[in-house]
């Protein structure tokens, strides 16, 4: 079994990409998992808050998903997509660097292609820990593809002012937006705290 590795409301000051560029590609993510919009640029998002789904989630020493507790070693029936998006997997309770996560097991290939509804329960299904563990986002909702990139061993100094609701966290520091770290040949950029976007 191997573990996927892949405000205060005072001001909303972004940079202006384009349209509605700063959480297009997060946005779903966020809401999926519960999240709710902290602070706009006109009718664009640029921050969320995932607060009280985090204190949800230490408040239980469980995994949680659609409302329900599983303890460690608790299966989810049926299968789920792999975290690449590619296969499917059983997903299983376990207790991990101090957060409780289902993790991908008995993966097999498949020449199906995963429905949208079965890629909504994989963001679910991976979208607390992630939350959880403050790592890079690599979010690829249109090849229903969702993986974690761990914070490499050398960050850059924090860069946030006293608001760290309005910058994202990365490996225990807290970077304002558009810092941008590299990490592990991709490039993690804070553009929708509170998590680091990677490409």
């Amino acid at each position: 079994m191997k573990l996927a590795v892949v405000f205060l409301l005072v001001s909303c000051v972004s940079f202006v990409y384009g349209a509605c560029p700063e959480c297009d590609g997060l946005s779903e993510y966020y809401d999926l998992v519960g999240c709710k919009v902290l602070c706009k640029r006109g009718k664009c998002v640029t921050t969320y808050s995932c607060r009280k789904i985090l204190i949800l989630l230490r408040s239980k020493k469980q995994c949680y998903l659609n409302g329900k507790y599983y303890n460690v070693n608790d299966k989810l029936p049926g299968t789920y997509p792999a975290p690449n998006g590619i296969g499917k997997c059983e997903y299983i309770c376990i207790f991990t660097s101090g957060f409780y996560a289902f993790v991908p097991a008995n993966c097999q290939p498949t020449n199906q292609p995963p429905t949208p509804a079965q890629c909504i329960d994989l963001f679910k299904i991976s979208g607390p820990f992630i939350l959880q563990i403050q790592g890079g986002v690599l979010f690829r909702p249109n090849l229903c593809s969702i993986q974690l990139l761990p914070a490499p061993p050398q960050l850059p100094a924090s860069n946030c002012g006293f608001l760290k609701s309005k910058c994202c966290a990365f490996g225990g520091n807290f970077y304002k937006i558009g810092t941008v770290i590299n990490a592990f040949g991709f490039k993690c950029m804070c553009m929708c705290p509170p998590l680091m976007s990677c490409m």
